[in-house]
């Protein structure tokens, strides 16, 4: 009887723990949208008034940031920095996979960061502030979409994925 028990007790601590993680991403994307965004407003700052060169721009727009972001910015900063025949959308998307690990960013997310590194470095100044501007639009505009019931849609997650082990659970002790 015990094993049951402790079989039935692993199982909706499994499945609440899957609900659990699911939820977090819901919570945490509209935080990294908003860091990015953030950082996307220092860079244009940079490029635009500062005149400053793009790796250095980068690094300066990717700190205090989250981890995600960070590692974006700073992650193509570094690769632009370390020369080696990096462009700078050849940085971005190498840092834009690595920062996809650590993000709750969904792919429309990333298609959109994707579409701003390749246009990096390539015009003129007013060229890439309007590419970063239309960039953080865009950001803002999911950020607000993944805001929206996104509490609603976390709780939903997290019972879910306690009542799916209590379900399976009672399902096998049978």
């Amino acid at each position: 009887m015990q094993i049951v028990a402790l079989g039935a007790l692993c199982t909706v601590s499994a499945t609440g723990g899957w609900g659990w993680i699911l939820a977090r991403g819901l919570r945490q994307r509209p935080d990294e949208l908003a860091a990015a965004q953030a950082a996307l407003s220092i860079l244009r700052t940079e490029i635009a008034y500062g005149r400053t060169p793009l790796a250095e721009a980068l690094a300066r727009s990717g700190r205090g940031v989250s981890p995600a972001v960070r590692r974006l910015f700073a992650g193509t900063a570094e690769r632009l920095a370390a020369g080696g025949g990096w462009s700078p959308a050849e940085a971005w998307e190498g840092a834009l996979a690595e920062a996809d690990g650590l993000s709750a960013w969904t792919r429309e997310d990333i298609a959109e960061l994707a579409r701003l590194g390749g246009a990096l470095g390539r015009s003129g100044v007013a060229d890439q502030v309007r590419h970063i501007a239309v960039c953080a639009e865009r950001l803002r505009l999911a950020e607000q979409r993944a805001r929206n019931g996104m509490e609603r849609r976390a709780r939903m997650w997290l019972y879910l994925g306690v009542l799916a082990g209590a379900g399976l659970a009672l399902t096998a002790a049978r």
